[in-house]
């Protein structure tokens, strides 16, 4: 929410801090960071008062629902290394001998 200029001169003169705007949900000041909603008016401190609850990132989203075939890290570690040996040893060469 925009500060009148009065609201502004005020926070000046007790404060010593020049402000624009505040939170719209707990009128917090709004610093250089602050939360938006694409295409909805409105500037928030935080994500918890632009939501109501902490926002996720699509990556946490992600990690959440993904599903391994290997539990743990040290599974996974052993499966990696498994194929690896199992590739390597795959590439053996084959000579010919050849005949003169």
């Amino acid at each position: 929410m925009r500060l009148t200029t009065e609201q502004q001169d005020e926070l000046k003169s007790e404060r010593g801090i020049f402000a624009n705007e505040v939170c719209d949900e707990c009128k917090a000041v709004l610093g250089s960071v602050r939360f938006t909603r694409r295409s909805k008016p409105g500037e928030w401190c935080s994500e918890k008062c632009r939501d109501g609850i902490k926002a996720t990132t699509m990556s946490e989203e992600r990690r959440v629902l993904l599903h391994r075939k290997y539990a743990t890290v040290g599974e996974r570690t052993a499966a990696r290394r498994r194929a690896d040996r199992e590739r390597k040893a795959s590439r053996t060469v084959q000579t010919t001998a050849i005949s003169a």
